[in-house]
């Protein structure tokens, strides 16, 4: 599909690096539809996820169906992440806060997201 070639600047960074990556085209299915998404490769996003164990969800999100499961017995592999250029069509606009404000949920055409600090 192609190359790009981004500056890529990382936290606490005032460098940037600059490498080819390819370019690809994927769809990514909703229980309603397929929503194409193009995407840079890269061998390895980040780390895989820590294993969160008695995770402590608000009263005020318990029973949502999330998109993504939350625990697991072992670390989590990030494979993809959907930047901003794509989010306004994922999310429907419905948020739920908890009572702090500080954990919120926001509703997406997969299930809800979860966004903010979590206790452990």
């Amino acid at each position: 599909m192609g190359k790009e070639l981004p500056d890529v600047t990382t936290f606490g960074s005032f460098q940037s690096t600059r490498k080819t990556y390819d370019i690809v085209s994927f769809s990514i299915s909703t229980e309603t539809e397929n929503i194409t998404i193009k995407a840079l490769v890269t061998p390895i996003i980040c780390p895989p996820l820590s294993v969160m164990e008695k995770l402590k969800i608000p009263p005020a999100l318990k029973g949502l169906k999330l998109a993504d499961r939350l625990q697991s017995p072992e670390s989590l592999d990030v494979d993809i992440i959907i930047g901003n250029d794509y989010y306004g069509q994922l999310i429907t606009g419905k948020i739920i806060k908890t009572e702090n404000e500080a954990l919120i949920a926001i509703e997406s055409k997969f299930g809800w997201l979860l966004s903010g600090p979590v206790q452990n």
